[in-house]
């Protein structure tokens, strides 16, 4: 898969983002590294979008039509979800809407599966009181 910069710059631009949930009772903002709030529950999780695959830019539309997609999937698949926002810190990336999943029934396997899926070349993972990582596809050149 080809990407638009080396792979440790979209690692660290992965790394600078910001995964916002969009809890009814207020957002929630999730890092890389950072330790997962507790509020999050006791069960697995992840964000996932289904936009910009490999890290390329594609139209409103595309990804609309993506995130449409990444839904019916998440729902036949029975995984609750939430709406979440991924923000670049330095604002030199479109604010890349997509969801917070959680379930008992998700595991990394299946969240790899996922983003691979969607053509992502990562998700974001984490569990309650443990450090939010970034789960890379399979066969991608990063740490």
């Amino acid at each position: 898969m080809s990407h638009p910069m080396p792979p440790s710059r979209l690692a660290a631009a992965y790394g600078a983002t910001t995964y916002r949930v969009l809890f009814p009772g207020g957002a929630v903002d999730l890092r890389v590294g950072a330790l997962a709030p507790n509020e999050l529950g006791s069960f697995p999780w992840m964000v996932i979008t289904a936009c910009n695959p490999g890290s390329l830019k594609l139209s409103e539309e595309e990804n609309l039509a993506r995130q449409q997609a990444l839904v019916a999937r998440l729902r036949a698949l029975g995984l609750p979800f939430v709406a979440a926002e991924n923000l670049a810190d330095a604002g030199d990336w479109p604010l890349e809407p997509g969801f917070w999943v959680s379930s008992p029934r998700l595991d990394r396997p299946l969240a790899l599966a996922l983003g691979q899926e969607f053509g992502q070349v990562a998700v974001l993972w984490g569990q309650a009181g443990k450090v939010s990582q970034l789960l890379w596809s399979e066969g991608e050149p990063y740490p």
